[in-house]
């Protein structure tokens, strides 16, 4: 079953129905079987997922779930992916808001909830859980405590693509830094037990997508259900299809812009949070986080409100 743990539709406000056109063009070409829609919070997720779902040929057999790239108010913000069998957005508008809540309280809610989820790309230079868990001892812990992180990310792959033909023998350290980040290794999984191990593209274009893991099933297609039962519960990590791609500086460039202007766009919902004091926990959600008894959260280290506000 070739699955796709992380995608963004990444829709464009002036034409999202070629978009949409384009994206099942790539699902069907790639012949990916299971995609967890895993749109940014603050892109509006719901919508992204519905009309995935609404503009679905009649032929298509891909089983698309619904899941968000969630994130919290520390620093520039840590990601955690959230998804469910059915659409569940509606159920948890609080989960949903851009810097609503700290590290342990989303941990917090999660465990609560009946939603699957994972860390993604915990290694990505860049990544303000870093600054939570700046070494590998440290990470490996907070990991091995979670129900499942993302063992391998695709993207890098073009800018992989984009080293090799560069002759300095430095640009090819980075490269290897680079994949080392989102490609771990499997000594990983011996700490802790998972329920299961997500690999994605972390497409946000639809000639992003093919980096996928095949995922072994008792039917060749399984049904909606069956097929969720497979993901959550994957511990397969060696049949991880790499796509082979062309070089294009174009894309390259169009890539390049599209991590711009989602920084932007964080950094003014970041911005609105703390005008508005959107990241004050709403009552209704306390019950939830003083009945949570972790390791997750026991002694986990917290940003400073300088430190969110600065960073």
């Amino acid at each position: 079953m070739k699955t796709d743990y992380h995608f963004h539709p990444n829709l464009h406000a002036k034409n999202p129905e070629k978009r949409l056109r384009r994206i099942w063009g790539a699902i069907t070409a790639n012949g990916l079987d299971a995609i967890i829609c895993t749109e940014h919070a603050y892109k509006n997720a719901p919508d992204a997922y519905r009309r995935l779902i609404a503009t679905k040929p009649t032929n298509a057999q891909t089983h698309i779930y619904p899941g968000v790239e969630l994130i919290t108010n520390e620093g520039k913000g840590i990601e955690i992916i959230a998804f469910a069998e059915h659409d569940w957005y509606d159920d948890h508008p609080l989960l949903l808001k851009p810097f609503a809540m700290n590290l342990s309280e989303m941990l917090a809610y999660l465990q609560n909830s009946d939603l699957q989820w994972f860390v993604p790309h915990p290694f990505l230079p860049g990544n303000p859980l870093k600054r939570l868990f700046p070494d590998e001892g440290s990470m490996l812990d907070f990991l091995r405590q979670v129900p499942a992180f993302e063992m391998q990310n695709g993207c890098y792959l073009l800018l992989e693509k984009f080293f090799e033909y560069m002759p300095w023998t430095w640009l090819h350290n980075v490269e290897k830094k680079l994949r080392d980040s989102v490609q771990l290794s499997q000594s990983l999984l011996k700490n802790g037990e998972h329920a299961f191990y997500a690999i994605g593209s972390d497409a946000h274009h639809p000639r992003d997508l093919g980096f996928y893991i095949d995922i072994p099933t008792s039917k060749p297609q399984p049904n909606r259900t069956e097929a969720f039962q497979a993901l959550i519960t994957n511990k397969t990590i060696d049949a991880v299809h790499v796509p082979s791609q062309c070089f294009s500086l174009r894309h390259l460039l169009y890539t390049g812009w599209t991590t711009f202007s989602e920084s932007c766009m964080k950094r003014e919902w970041h911005r609105y949070a703390y005008q508005h004091e959107v990241f004050e926990i709403e009552p209704a959600a306390q019950h939830d986080l003083t009945t949570t008894h972790s390791l997750v959260l026991d002694g986990m280290p917290e940003y400073s409100q300088v430190d969110a506000r600065e960073a």
